[in-house]
């Protein structure tokens, strides 16, 4: 397909734009990295040790002509204050992030919009990021190149809108106050370079740039989601603002042939404005409340079997009394598919009722659950209801002054009230999922386990390795669902061969037939139980593929493996899922990702 496609010198052209946006952006990063370490150092030196002057400061020198979109939510402002978290003040000069804003960590890891935001929005002067500052005009030129790189229809550019692009990134380099930095004049070379004998490796680029084109209209949508918030704010707000701005993005769905799905964004839109003007008080109430999970599935409480090691370890926990000093946590660690969450659910409904204090699941496509703000409402409703002594602590608390530090308002209705009950009863907390929280969850929960009395305690699910858990928990118990204990005295493995044979009961009874495997059954199922190294998604998937009549011979590596064939299967045509149906995916993962967006923002 890619050698087809870069026959279209148009398409070529779209290419070498991309490759001159990388180019560029890969020539800002050093300066602005440098200019954001030596403007937060100087704000370190000269401003109080507070985060609300801090957050005045940076209000006013802001250069946003509306404060209102100002990106607080980008930012980590517990951070503000540390040595080397400049990128943490960079980022309020930076558009809407969304939930890629815990991957932003300095400029390496920000695409070229935010380091175009950060020249354009951040202070100048003496006392500011930039001296003189970037020309605007250029910073706007350059910007344009962007736009007409990420939004071409048919992802073709012209030879005259190439030129036109080349010429905006290379002014936008030669600003005097950006020309003499080292990288930016390698980067001035390899655009002239670029420019006049063409891309040699074109080929090897063209995927590279569509995972940048991803990420540059996930973050248009970003942006679109941040503005419909502020436009509900404005008297008059109506659908021909958010028409304006979409204008772009239009253009681009019909360009390629997404009509339909055009209609459909539109649509959901309209249901959002009215969602928003109607709902919104009703928000706000829901937003104090605990937070609602889908309830355990009636299949998932028939198929959960094995773990009843893991249930007596934590058991035998829950009873033992703890040293001062000890951590009140009980760290679950495990792989992908290694039936972490099933566990948890499972502890959850066995116990509810009795010594469970509270719970909550943090789902990486649910932004409202990996909020702090979000966990601390709800955890405290659930804590209300299950232990009475806390509730009368907290009725009468005063939070509105924290409602912008989450740090702050964890402490006052969590840890705080907690180490201050003297409870009989042994209770615990069940959170799932603490890997794709993000640190700041993980870090009020490391710092609540260490200070709770000893009739409390924390029971967490996370992934091997998770970098946001990095430290924090190493004095906690713990146990390990390893994928890789896989010899047969392993409790793991004597887990995955109960439900292995659990599951082709249910599938026998289910496709009423004697026998799927093609050899013998006992063989079958022990090749299922090696091949999948303890991940019981693995085996679930691998034994319903068999059973919709796919031989078990040569059994797929991986789940990545699974999935790639379950692909191949509904799209054998890959030209035609990359043309006619990877848009359209796109647009309602990017509505979906808009509702819950909203869902969060209004609150």
């Amino acid at each position: 397909m890619a050698h087809s496609r870069l026959s279209d010198p148009e398409y070529k052209n779209w290419v070498t734009v991309g490759r001159a946006i990388q180019i560029t952006r890969n020539g800002l990063e050093t300066i602005i990295q440098n200019a954001a370490d030596k403007y937060h150092t100087s704000l370190l030196a000269t401003l109080s040790n507070n985060v609300p002057t801090w957050k005045s400061h940076l209000e006013n020198v802001h250069r946003s002509r509306d404060k209102r979109k100002i990106s607080w939510r980008n930012s980590d402002n517990t951070q503000w204050l540390t040595v080397g978290a400049s990128w943490e003040i960079a980022k309020i000069f930076m558009a809407p992030l969304g939930t890629r804003k815990l991957d932003v960590l300095n400029a390496n890891t920000t695409d070229i919009s935010g380091l175009l935001n950060v020249l354009e929005w951040s202070p100048r002067g003496t006392n500011g990021m930039f001296n003189t500052g970037v020309d605007l005009s250029k910073i706007a030129a350059a910007r344009s190149a962007r736009n007409l790189w990420a939004h071409a229809p048919l992802l073709h550019v012209s030879d005259a809108d190439k030129v036109d692009a080349f010429a905006s990134l290379t002014s936008l380099l030669q600003d005097p106050e950006l020309h003499h930095d080292k990288d930016v004049q390698d980067a001035i070379k390899k655009l002239s370079s670029l420019l006049n004998t063409g891309l040699a490796v074109i080929e090897e680029k063209e995927l590279e740039l569509f995972v940048q084109l991803q990420q540059q209209v996930d973050q248009d949508m970003v942006s679109l989601e941040s503005n419909i918030i502020c436009w509900k704010d404005e008297v008059g707000a109506d659908l021909e603002q958010i028409n304006d701005q979409i204008k772009g993005l239009d253009e681009f769905v019909k360009n390629n042939e997404l009509h339909d799905a055009l209609e459909i964004v539109n649509n959901r839109l309209e249901k959002l404005e009215e969602k928003c003007l109607a709902e919104s008080q009703e928000r706000i109430c829901d937003a104090q409340q605990e937070l609602k999970f889908n309830p355990v599935s009636d299949r998932m409480k028939e198929e959960f079997v094995g773990r009843e090691w893991l249930f007596s370890d934590i058991e035998n926990w829950l009873e033992k009394d703890l040293k001062p000093r000890e951590s009140r946590a009980f760290l679950i660690w495990g792989g992908a598919g290694t039936g972490k969450s099933s566990f948890a659910q499972e502890f959850v409904r066995r116990h509810e009722g009795e010594k469970l204090a509270g719970y909550h699941y943090c789902q990486k496509d649910n932004p409202r659950t990996c909020d702090l703000k979000s966990l601390v409402d709800s955890l405290r409703s659930m804590l209300s209801k299950s232990l009475p002594k806390y509730a009368a602590l907290v009725e009468k608390l005063q939070t509105d002054q924290f409602r912008d530090d989450p740090n702050a308002l964890f402490d006052l209705l969590i840890t705080t009230p907690l180490q201050q009950l003297n409870e009989s009863t042994r209770h615990f907390l069940v959170i799932d999922g603490l890997d794709e929280a993000g640190s700041m969850i993980a870090s009020c929960l490391a710092r609540l386990s260490g200070t709770l009395p000893s009739w409390l305690r924390v029971i967490l699910t996370a992934r091997h390795n998770a970098p946001a858990l990095s430290g924090l928990f190493l004095n906690s118990t713990s146990a390990k669902l390893d994928q890789f204990e896989t010899g047969p005295g392993s409790l793991s493995s004597k887990d995955i061969r109960k439900f292995v044979s659990m599951k082709y009961r249910k599938l026998q009874t289910e496709y009423n037939c004697t026998s799927f495997f093609a050899n013998d059954e006992q063989v079958g199922k022990e090749k299922i139980v090696r091949a999948s190294q303890n991940c019981f998604l693995y085996a679930k998937l691998v034994m319903e593929h068999i059973f919709d009549g796919h031989d078990e011979i040569g059994l797929p590596a991986s789940l990545s493996e699974i999935y790639c064939l379950d692909f191949r299967r509904h799209f054998s045509d890959i030209e035609f899922f990359e043309k006619k149906v990877a848009p359209v995916l796109q647009i309602v993962l990017a509505i979906q990702s808009a509702n819950a967006f909203m869902d969060k923002r209004l609150i």
